[in-house]
């Protein structure tokens, strides 16, 4: 049985993966006996850039293959419910719930997933204090010459100071202090003698912020602290779930699945530290640490940890705290001599990625109270208050990462961001002003905005008909009512792009659950809206969200539009920072240490306003 992928063809016996020509790798599987569905065989053979944000539920709608050649068992329940008529009789399918009968060919679109557009930068919005840099390099031509008045060891000249500490020791690099070349220099790191290198070569790190869609990498110069280069992709577990519910669920089947999502998101930090490497031709040996942020359940993926607990009541992670070690036990290759340092979590669903982005947005230091709203497939906040930091986080669901919605798609070329709605109609703009290929999160607030104030959405979410409204823009289709974006067979749209009522009530879903837990958050602080001086809004989706339209749909409160910040990758550059700093670092644990988790699971409070927060409010 054969199971082609574009240029790729797989043997289900011995696997051989073409790309253009070219070969590749060769392997040995079982047999298939059958029961596989295209999704595993998929997921089996490292194929990346393939969207299942489900897990393979069949609920979603989004795995679509087309089938080129072969034979599939019949359409399930769910493709009949999901796929159009016209789609089926393309020849469209649902990799989740179909089961190759012979040999198979067919296209999966994955190639999309390449022109991902991801925020990787972060907008300043507090003074950076000045840092020590954690990596120092100390020519061994400008250490202090030795006398009969100045007997101190050489391990002492090089350190340069004596705090009467324990130092860690490499008896490796001890052996060689007695013989060091002057062209030689040595690297102290966090005043440890790390590793020996010659003068010339720069010393790097790397910085990486793993979000649950998306993966960041920062190439960072070690003496100065600038960022030389970044790498961006998808996270390449995307496939088998857009959430993390998704892929605990997964990695919880079995130790097979567990490694599996491992090596994937390994693997790929791996391929952007080499083409950051190799991009600024430096070697391997210039790399001194890597210094990771994410959220909880993305660090335990990453270290293979098991993540059962994460999901289930009372929801307790393996770890929370910054935690170290050498690159090779991580699943890196020819890093043998580089540390990995995950930063600190504060809870299950409060991670890295939070710790990171309050010191990059410095809201512990503010005098006021202010708000760090990172928005994902969770609602993660921070509140921060005299001296105390509250931290909650809040099932959003994937629906503003395109996920449910019926066109919705990931921030991709081609996807529409922004929506105006007018009495006279309807226009958009798209990612790369390419083609519209279906819509994104920013799109799909924009357009919900427009709908409310245009009376075209009451205060129940219900979305008015042909028969109650003459608007151009809204269509009927299979008997309901749905807001045309782009109609197909124009501007090189290939099909109809439609927003449907079933979409809306699953943005009301997600805007009412991180509404909930803001105001839960302030209730427990005994705070209002006024209180607050400052919103920030981070994360790969929060980056790209209009505020205006944020507060009309009751995302935020819309007393807090005029003091929201939209601050990019905050996580990521927080990470820089601590890869970079000593006192970045350490504010970072302190920051962790601060942070009061509040549950929402049991929270009276917030299950009223999560009820409260359902309904939409117009303006009269």
């Amino acid at each position: 049985m054969n199971l082609k992928y574009g240029d790729t063809v797989f043997r289900m016996k011995t696997i051989t993966y073409y790309k253009d020509t070219t070969f590749l790798t060769q392997r040995q599987i079982n047999s298939s006996t059958g029961s596989s569905t295209l999704l595993d065989l998929i997921n089996e053979h490292g194929i990346t850039g393939f969207d299942a944000p489900c897990g393979g539920n069949g609920t979603c709608g989004k795995c679509r293959v087309r089938i080129i050649d072969g034979t599939v068992t019949e359409p399930a329940e769910n493709e009949l419910a999901l796929l159009t008529e016209r789609e089926l009789a393309a020849g469209i399918r649902l990799a989740c719930s179909c089961r190759p009968l012979s040999d198979i060919t067919i296209d999966t679109f994955a190639s999309r997933g390449d022109s991902a557009v991801i925020s990787s930068t972060s907008v300043s919005v507090a003074a950076t204090t000045p840092a020590t840099p954690r990596c120092i390099k100390v020519a061994v031509d400008s250490l202090p010459e030795a006398s009969i008045l100045d007997q101190r060891s050489i391990f002492s000249r090089i350190i340069s100071h004596d705090d009467h500490r324990m130092y860690h020791m490499d008896p490796h690099l001890l052996r060689q202090l007695d013989t060091l070349d002057p062209e030689d220099a040595l690297v102290i790191r966090d005043q440890d003698i790390y590793r020996r290198i010659p003068a010339g070569e720069r010393i790097c790190g790397i910085a990486v912020d793993i979000g649950t869609t998306t993966l960041v990498l920062y190439l960072v110069d070690l003496e100065d602290g600038r960022t030389l280069d970044v790498y961006s992709a998808l996270n390449a577990q995307k496939s088998f779930g857009a959430d993390v519910i998704s892929r605990i669920a997964y990695a919880t089947e079995s130790q097979e699945h567990r490694d599996r999502l491992q090596q994937v998101i390994a693997q790929q930090i791996q391929k952007g530290i080499e083409q950051l490497l190799g991009t600024h031709h430096l070697k391997s040996s210039s790399l001194m640490h890597i210094t990771i942020a994410g959220n909880t359940t993305m660090l335990h993926l990453l270290t293979g940890a098991e993540t059962a607990g994460i999901a289930a009541s009372p929801f307790i992670p393996v770890f929370t705290e910054a935690l170290s070690c050498e690159a090779s036990r991580m699943g890196f290759t020819g890093l043998d001599a580089v540390t990995v340092e995950l930063l600190p979590s504060v809870a299950a669903y409060v991670g890295a990625d939070i710790t990171a982005g309050i010191h990059t947005c410095a809201i512990h230091r503010s005098p006021q109270p202010s708000i760090l709203l990172d928005i994902g497939t969770n609602g993660e906040m921070a509140l921060s208050v005299d001296s105390r930091i509250l931290c909650c986080s809040t099932a959003a669901g994937p629906a503003f990462e395109g996920a449910n919605i019926a066109c919705g798609t990931g921030g991709i070329h081609g996807a529409i961001d922004s929506v105006n709605i007018t009495p006279e109609g309807l226009t958009y703009t798209t990612i790369a002003d390419e083609p519209a290929i279906g819509i994104c999160g920013s799109g799909i607030i924009d357009a919900l905005a427009g709908l409310l104030e245009q009376g075209l959405v009451d205060y129940t979410g219900r979305l008015l008909g042909p028969d109650e409204s003459d608007h151009p823009a809204i269509r009927e289709q299979d008997g309901n009512p749905v807001l045309l974006l782009a109609a197909g067979g124009q501007h090189g749209v290939q099909d109809d792009i439609y927003l449907t009522q079933k979409d809306i009530r699953e943005v009301q879903l997600a805007k009412s659950a991180i509404a909930a837990g803001l105001l839960t958050l302030m209730g427990d602080a005994l705070l209002t809206i006024d209180d607050i001086s400052q919103l920030y809004l981070a994360g790969g989706f929060g980056s790209f969200i209009h505020p205006q339209s944020a507060g009309i749909i009751g995302l935020i409160p819309r007393k807090l539009i005029d003091r929201t910040i939209a601050v990019g990758n905050s996580s990521g550059e927080g990470a820089v920072r601590c890869c970079f700093g000593s006192e970045h670092l350490q504010d970072t644990l302190h920051i962790a240490e601060r942070c009061e988790y509040i549950e929402l699971s049991g929270h009276k409070q917030f299950q009223d306003l999560y009820i409260q927060e359902m309904m939409f409010e117009l303006e009269e």
